[in-house]
């Protein structure tokens, strides 16, 4: 090996399963650095693959203080993502070591699908679907159709009341949630949300009224998930808060698993404390195949597809390259989850800082998509 090879700077990729040639161009452009591909599952694994990388491109690997502590050459841990709950973000900072992510590729994507599953529930779709291709043609009562029943039985055919008017909580009023908001209006519905890191001047020019949580959950007739997965977050929902929600309303989860307490869900959905529930998202993903989510018939459960879009897969690919590019050239990133390591580490001001990808990048990752 050269001398000018062994200068090259090392980003490893720790995920699994799919092609990584959008990031090799995108590595290439730079002219300075070289890719691998080394999945890992475990904290064991992720210490072999980063002996002599520069970057990693985060997997769902858990990145503990251990891991972070044994990193003698990483500078940077870029997650490909909205969320970064798999690592130790003030291990990370006590280290030196920069973690990015990337919190906007996918806030369209995301806040349609929480509509979607909104709409969905309310209106009965996936029902009236099954029912229709099972044989039975479900129309309501007044119309000598199916009987009326309740959602456990999962028969009813269709909904009690007109979505206008009724009222959508919102927890976590970041891009997301906004987005959420800006949609559902569209629909007629009234808004709430609660965030602690919001002020109420920020939710008014989206026709949204901020309140605590508990007030939400007491108002809502719909409730969606979109915040992150954090220490404050972890467990936010379980069996207290269910007992506040109407035993009308129904739960859409575009988040994270572990933001809701699963035991307690799946109780709250069988003994009517709650209507019925669309989670994008659940802990662990996917299901064991004896989950009980899997045999109630009133949840829908799409396999976490709400980020996905051909557009959506290729920009967070090319950005979690660029971001770990950008560190490593001495650059300070747009998305930083720790921004308090600056001190601790050697780059550059936001003002001094070049744009997020250059050019000749950019150019080599056009063509590619997910």
């Amino acid at each position: 090996m050269s001398g000018d090879q062994q200068r090259r700077l090392r980003i490893v990729a720790t995920s699994a399963g799919h092609s990584w040639d959008l990031e090799e161009r995108v590595v290439r452009a730079s002219g300075d650095a070289e890719f691998a591909s080394i999945p890992c599952a475990t904290e064991d694994d992720l210490i072999r693959a980063a002996r002599g990388a520069d970057a990693i491109l985060a997997s769902v690997a858990p990145f503990t203080r251990r891991v972070l502590e044994s990193f003698q050459t990483v500078r940077v841990v870029s997650c490909p993502s909205v969320g970064f709950n798999q690592v130790d973000v003030d291990a990370a900072t006590d280290c030196g070591i920069v973690v990015t992510h990337v919190p906007d590729y996918c806030t369209d994507e995301v806040s349609d699908h929480a509509m979607a599953l909104l709409l969905a529930l309310h209106r009965r779709v996936p029902w009236l679907d099954r029912a229709l291709k099972a044989g039975q043609w479900r129309r309501g009562p007044e119309a000598g159709g199916a009987r009326s029943a309740s959602y456990h039985a999962g028969e009813e055919p269709g909904p009690a009341a007109q979505l206008r008017g009724q009222t959508l909580g919102i927890i976590g009023f970041g891009r997301i949630g906004r987005r959420v908001a800006e949609k559902a209006r569209g629909f007629g519905l009234r808004l709430v949300a609660s965030d602690p890191n919001v002020a109420p001047e920020e939710a008014r020019p989206y026709g949204v009224e901020l309140v605590g949580l508990e007030d939400l959950l007491r108002q809502a007739d719909f409730v969606t998930v979109n915040c992150l997965l954090n220490a404050g977050t972890r467990g936010l929902l379980g069996a207290a808060q269910f007992a506040l929600m109407k035993p009308t309303a129904r739960l859409v989860n575009t988040a994270r698993g572990p933001i809701v307490v699963m035991a307690d869900l799946v109780h709250a959905l069988q003994e009517g404390v709650i209507a019925a529930a669309a989670l994008d998202v659940t802990d662990p993903e996917p299901p064991p195949p004896d989950h009980p989510l899997l045999r109630l018939p009133n949840v829908i459960l799409p396999p976490h597809s709400a980020y996905y879009s051909e557009r959506s897969r290729a920009e967070v690919r090319r950005r979690g390259v660029e971001n770990a590019l950008e560190v490593l050239h001495g650059r300070w990133p747009v998305q930083v989850a720790n921004p308090e390591v600056r001190g601790r580490v050697a780059a550059a001001a936001p003002a001094q800082a070049a744009p997020a990808a250059s050019s000749a990048a950019a150019a080599a990752a056009t063509p590619g998509s997910a």
